[in-house]
């Protein structure tokens, strides 16, 4: 398994500098390839916003990587707990109509969920910091954050 991610991620950062273009060539062997074509640095930056996304949530990313496989441990234990809590007894095994009965509450509660918060395009993160910079400046301080309603800005980052 680490020898197949690894020879991927290898391919793949070789690969984010290149595009497929829609140009063909014949090989010396008459079979059809695909040239693929540098990206310049603009193209670059725009697959970066397309592609990249962001924690908004609230806590560091760091955090938000302990956090996610714990959230999602900590709804599978209350679920498991609470089946075991439902189906312990005391004494010999049940009769039938008992093990119906006791199958039947299992499933009249419903499980705990929990969900990840999606991650924002990075796009929207940058231009939401800008419009935050830009109030903070004019406002005074962080307090204007909390005060003023601020319109939701559309476009691209850095295209003032």
């Amino acid at each position: 398994m680490g020898l197949r991610n690894g020879l991927y991620s290898r391919l793949a950062s070789r690969l984010v500098n290149w595009r497929l273009s829609e140009r063909h060539e014949i090989t010396k062997c008459g079979r059809s390839v695909m040239v693929m074509k540098k990206l310049t640095p603009q193209e670059k930056k725009e697959l970066s916003y397309e592609r990249d996304r962001r924690n908004v949530y609230g806590n560091a990313p760091h955090a938000a990587r302990k956090w996610i496989p714990l959230r999602k441990a900590m709804r599978n234990r209350a679920n498991r707990h609470s089946q075991n809590q439902q189906i312990k007894l005391q004494g010999p095994a049940p009769d039938q109509d008992r093990a119906d009965d006791l199958e039947s509450q299992l499933h009249q509660r419903a499980p705990k969920e929990w969900e990840k918060y999606p991650d924002a395009p990075l796009r929207e993160v940058v231009v939401k910091k800008s419009t935050d910079r830009d109030v903070m400046q004019k406002h005074g301080g962080r307090k204007a954050l909390r005060s003023i309603r601020i319109p939701k800005a559309e476009g691209k980052p850095g295209a003032d």
